[in-house]
């Protein structure tokens, strides 16, 4: 419903009446990481939510994700294991390592995790992502197209997932040239990310950007003891600034 200060609090409460339970702390790290943008505090949550239930496999894929998004893959790959070793047929487990190895260009691997959910008729989030960002080097997008479009039916999806899912769908489309197929995607994920857009974490983010970019934050950074005047050259992404 958009609430999040009222989430927030009701979450607060809900932790000082049952600091055993790990669902408070999900919920929390939810918003820190979808709303407020802070992934530090999400990934303190989650690891929380772990510490107190360990054996929860859910709660080890809600660390898993942010863990992923935060880069630290090896971390991810571990925490899915656990939740695999806790449930060995978790759909999320499952569908999180699928996207990890397609983030790590291991397309092969991830088109067998997928293959695993779809054997069994399993519309998962993670694994529609990842088919779609693999398709275009496996050369199956319309099935990942079809098998993503599946996984819009779940009515679980939050709306930062709902988004994310019909941009990749959009994308899959735009590279096999459907181009009247792929322009409603494009629209319902625009208009859905805007509904989501947070004026006040924007500028909390913004703010904290420039913080570490300030004079202050510069000198306060470590220097190397090298002095050489010898150039460098620096290798980097395209666009990566």
């Amino acid at each position: 419903l958009g609430h999040k200060v009222d989430a927030r609090e009701h979450y607060e409460l809900a932790r000082g009446l049952r600091p055993d339970m790990g669902a408070p702390h999900i919920g929390l790290g939810m918003i820190a990481g979808n709303s407020e943008g802070d992934r530090k505090k999400a990934l303190k949550h989650f690891q929380a939510a772990v510490d107190l239930e360990p054996e929860m496999p859910a709660y080890r894929c809600s660390l898993a994700m942010a863990l992923t998004e935060a880069s630290c893959n090896e971390e991810a790959h571990d925490s899915y294991q656990e939740a695999l070793r806790l449930a060995p047929e978790f759909p999320d487990a499952i569908g999180g390592v699928a996207r990890l190895f397609s983030l790590e260009g291991e397309y092969g691997n991830a088109m067998e995790q997928i293959e695993l959910l779809q054997s069994k008729e399993i519309y998962n989030f993670n694994a529609a992502i990842a088919f779609t960002i693999i398709c275009k080097h496996s050369g199956h997008c319309n099935e990942a197209v079809e098998y993503a479009e599946k996984a819009l039916e779940n009515k679980r999806l939050n709306g930062r997932s709902l988004g994310a899912l019909h941009m990749h769908i959009a994308r899959a489309l735009d590279y096999m040239d459907h181009y009247d197929e792929a322009w409603p995607h494009f629209v319902t994920g625009k208009q859905v990310t805007a509904q989501l857009y947070d004026t006040v974490a924007h500028r909390v983010r913004t703010e904290k950007m420039m913080e570490v970019f300030s004079q202050a934050g510069l000198l306060s950074f470590p220097r190397s003891n090298l002095n050489s005047k010898r150039p460098i050259f620096i290798v980097g992404m395209p666009r990566s600034g």
